[in-house]
Parts: C-alpha cells; structure tokens; sequence
C-alpha cells in the first residue's frame, strides 16, 4: 500500500479519535443539566484539559496544522463550555472561585507565550511552543496518577470511564504512529509515549479489578469526567 495512502488513513484515524474524545463528556453534561446538580464531579482536571488544549492549539497553529487547528478550537470552545455547565450547577464556590481564577491567569499567560514566540522568538517558536506543549501534557497526564493510585488501593475500578480510557489510549497510539513514522516531530512523540504508559496502566487495572465494581460505593469515588488532548 502507497505510504501516503497510509499516512492519510493514520491522519483521519487519529483525527476520529481525538473528536470522539472532544464530545464524550456530552452525556454527563445533559445529566449534569437535568439533576441542577455538579457536585460530585471531579472538577480538577478542568485547569489541565484547558491548558493542555491550549497548548495543542498554539503549537499547531504555529506550525500551520491545519486539521488539528480545528479540532483544537473545537476542543477549546468545548472546555469552556463544560466549565460553564460545572460552575453554574455547582455549591462548591470556593472550588469554582479557584478554576476562574486560575483560568484567568493561565489563558493570558499562555496567549502572551505565543504572541512572543510568533513574533519576538519567530526562530526559535516552534521549540518554546513544543516544550510547552509536552511539559503541560505531562503535568496534566500526572494528574491520573491520583486516580491510578486510588484504584490500587481500593481495588476497584469503578471510577474510571472505561470508554475514555480506551478512547484516550488508541488516541495517543495513533498519534504517536503518525508523528513518529510519517511526520516526525520529537514533541508530539514523547507526549504520545508518556500517554501510552499512563493509559495502558489505566487498562490493565481495569482488567484486574473489574469484577469489584458492583461492590458498595468508595467515598473517594467521583465521575471521571475528562476531555480531549488525552
């Protein structure tokens, strides 16, 4: 099969992915919407898939990646959204009070960061965006080290949403194939590898304990709710 034949069908594959990832929270939003209620949702992931999200929209802007420019407005536009939905149904005001205001810090910090690399830095703009990007994707695919940790301890799988994880993981396999077979980018690739192992963990866990998940609700139990960039 001609190599770009191949090229194209990883592109559209991963592009698949990442979309089905973007939209798989609607559900829990329309329940969110229906019960008035938010409150047992975990909310501190939001800063992380807003930066990460960000992070994926500059750098493939910069670069001119025409695809994930789009999925990565849309990835944005629907962030935003969701944390809307959250804030609005939720009695955690404290909580709430925090992600505004970290989002109002982080959303200009990260649009400076970009005007200067496009700009000031034009050289050297593709190596400050992609360092931002793999640091922010890592620091936010840590964040599932507490829920890694919890299933352990538990030995129960329960609060993992089995379809994200599956979604999350062929998401950055393909992506990694992609940018590391057919348009290399160094980046790209070790945010990849570093999703891999943390969604492969997820996946093993939930072949060892999911047998455990009609056992009586843990308190440390809330709703992954997870978006895009994953």
């Amino acid at each position: 099969m001609d190599t770009n034949i191949i090229d194209l069908i990883v592109l559209v594959s991963a592009s698949i992915t990442y979309f089905l990832l973007i939209i798989s929270p609607h559900n829990r939003m329309n329940d969110i919407i229906k019960n008035h209620n938010s409150d047992d949702y975990n909310v501190i992931p939001f800063i992380g898939m807003l930066l990460n999200s960000f992070s994926w929209f500059f750098y493939t802007l910069h670069l001119k990646i025409y695809p994930l420019i789009f999925l990565n407005c849309i990835a944005v536009g629907y962030v935003l959204h969701n944390i809307m939905i959250i804030s609005f149904y939720s009695t955690k005001e404290k909580e709430m009070r925090y992600i505004r205001k970290s989002i109002c810090f982080f959303v200009p910090l990260q649009l400076i960061i970009y005007a200067l690399s496009d700009t000031l830095f034009h050289d050297h703009g593709e190596l400050i965006l992609g360092l931002q990007l793999t640091i922010v994707g890592i620091v936010y695919k840590l964040t599932h080290i507490s829920k890694i940790c919890i299933i352990i301890k538990e030995r129960n799988s329960k609060i993992m949403d089995t379809n994200f994880t599956i979604l999350s993981f062929f998401n950055a396999l393909l992506w990694g194939i992609y940018y590391t077979f057919f348009h290399y980018d160094i980046f790209l690739t070790v945010w990849s590898i570093i999703s891999l192992i943390i969604f492969m963990k997820l996946l093993i866990l939930k072949f060892l304990f999911y047998k455990n998940e009609n056992n009586e609700k843990s308190p440390n139990e809330q709703q992954d709710i997870e978006l895009g960039n994953s």
